[in-house]
């Protein structure tokens, strides 16, 4: 009490000022308890505002989220009001943080929390006690499913209720929650995440005690779109150039390496993104895996032409081979026309024949025309499917950001 009135000295201007808050606390601190709730308090509730400032941090990796908040707790007491013409037409009065009765709020299932609290509650003449005010830091724990990634939402809860003390056992009241949806005026937008608004406070199910807060944030999805998707997708298109490549530049094998490699090298920075999670993979994940897979495939594939253009023109061709050099099917594939059947399936050496050396050079000529040829049908075909099966990879990331 008398920390109070030496309070009240030092923040008084005058005299007059003076006696009358002196007179005022007197009766206040008379009237309205310190440790337990006020018998006559209004429809025995507790006003509660709440304001969302910021987005301070997002923790994927480590299941956390947070949130810088504005809380404020005030209720109405007939008790705590005075006629403001008997104690110098004081209208409010400032005193000391726990002079007078205050629910303690805090949060509930949370890993940290921080208050700044002030120094100071608020009493006016018409009876409202501003008793508990305070910025809040908080870091809760929350869920998050990233199978949409980059562009995912996620909604994290917090539960708000009162913190009984030793000295003031758990109050019975009832909490209204002012401004709902909370005011988001002085709310700082998080470069990395979008709030989803409007914000709701609700009453939880099993108390009025406690309130819930839903938090809903969603991803802004441009930057890994530019940086990420799009150079995925870029480099999974130009693939197809492997087949495009003639084998007598000696390249077509190192292309279709060196796609493969850049393939890994974006799936690479894309896992060094993702929070490591066995629940939720995302799609992006497995998009890049059956392009890791298609390219090894395109590898095969290329290493096979080249073999079959560079093959040994002594070996006799394979009947399987030899079904691919038909006229129709070459014309599909816009190819040159098979080559005539004389050529295809020679037959023995003609008798007018002078040079048995001529005909020997021939028949080699011949097979090396011929595995060319298959080996250029093979291209064209590998072309096709490798066109197929990219439209289709191409086509699942329509799905990115369905639930």
């Amino acid at each position: 009490m008398f920390l109070l009135l030496f309070f009240l000295v030092l923040t008084s201007g005058n005299n007059n000022g003076q006696l009358g808050k002196i007179a005022l606390l007197l009766k206040l601190t008379t009237s309205v308890s310190k440790y337990s709730i006020s018998r006559d308090m209004v429809d025995n509730s507790v006003d509660f505002n709440l304001n969302l400032l910021q987005i301070t941090a997002v923790d994927e990796k480590n299941g956390a989220i947070t949130l810088k908040l504005f809380l404020e707790i005030y209720y109405n007491s007939p008790s705590a009001a005075w006629n403001a013409s008997e104690f110098g037409d004081i209208d409010s009065l400032s005193v000391p943080y726990d002079t007078f009765w205050a629910t303690h709020i805090t949060g509930y299932d949370i890993l940290e929390i921080f208050y700044q609290n002030s120094d100071s509650q608020i009493v006016t003449s018409d009876g409202q006690v501003f008793g508990f005010s305070s910025m809040l830091t908080i870091k809760l724990s929350c869920s998050f499913d990233i199978s949409n990634f980059p562009f995912d939402q996620h909604v994290c809860s917090l539960k708000f209720g009162p913190w009984p003390l030793k000295k003031a056992p758990l109050s019975k009241y009832d909490i209204v929650i002012l401004n709902n949806p909370i005011v988001l005026e002085t709310y700082v937008p998080h470069d990395g995440w979008e709030l989803i608004t409007p914000v709701y406070l609700s009453t939880h199910s099993q108390s009025s005690n406690f309130l819930s807060l839903n938090i809903k944030i969603r991803r802004r999805s441009q930057f890994y779109t530019l940086v990420v998707i799009f150079p995925a997708v870029l480099v999974y298109a130009v693939s197809g150039l492997v087949f495009a490549l003639p084998v007598d530049s000696g390249e077509k094998v190192s292309l279709a390496v060196t796609v493969l490699l850049a393939q890994v090298f974006v799936f690479n920075t894309i896992l060094n993104i993702l929070p490591a999670s066995s629940l939720h993979v995302p799609k992006l994940a497995y998009f890049n895996m059956a392009v890791a897979i298609h390219m090894s495939l395109t590898c095969f594939q290329v290493v096979l032409v080249v073999a079959l253009h560079h093959s040994n023109s002594s070996r006799k061709i394979p009947k399987v081979f030899l079904c691919l050099l038909n006229p129709r099917l070459m014309k599909v594939l816009l190819l040159e026309s098979a080559l005539p059947t004389a050529k295809i399936e020679p037959k023995a050496t003609d008798q007018r024949e002078s040079d048995a050396r001529d005909s020997d050079r021939n028949q080699h000529d011949s097979n090396t025309e011929l595995w060319m040829k298959v080996a250029s049908v093979c291209d064209r075909l590998f072309l096709c499917v490798h066109t197929l099966i990219m439209i289709s990879v191409l086509a699942s990331l329509r799905s990115f950001g369905s639930n």
